[in-house]
């Protein structure tokens, strides 16, 4: 029993960790995004720039979220368990 509190204890570590780079990954690409369009309203690239950049860090934050929401589940599955 000692031996699964502990393998629980260090699961929920491991797991807070990996939440915690998800988020701050997530928070850099919104970022990234934001100033892009900052960069686009003040005419300092061009349309076609910003489209294809934009789209880049869409991709990028929908793998985020889409990792995130797995995680989710088998934190979930872990604790039915």
């Amino acid at each position: 029993m000692q031996i699964l509190e502990r393998l629980h204890k260090q699961e929920i570590e491991e797991r807070y960790d990996i939440a915690d780079m998800q988020h701050s990954t997530l928070e850099e690409f919104e970022k990234e995004r934001n100033k892009l369009l900052d960069m686009s309203l003040r005419g300092m690239i061009q349309d076609e720039v910003f489209e294809a950049k934009d789209k880049e860090l869409r991709d990028k934050i929908s793998k985020v979220k889409a990792v995130n929401k797995d995680a989710q589940e088998r934190d979930k599955n872990w604790y039915e368990i």
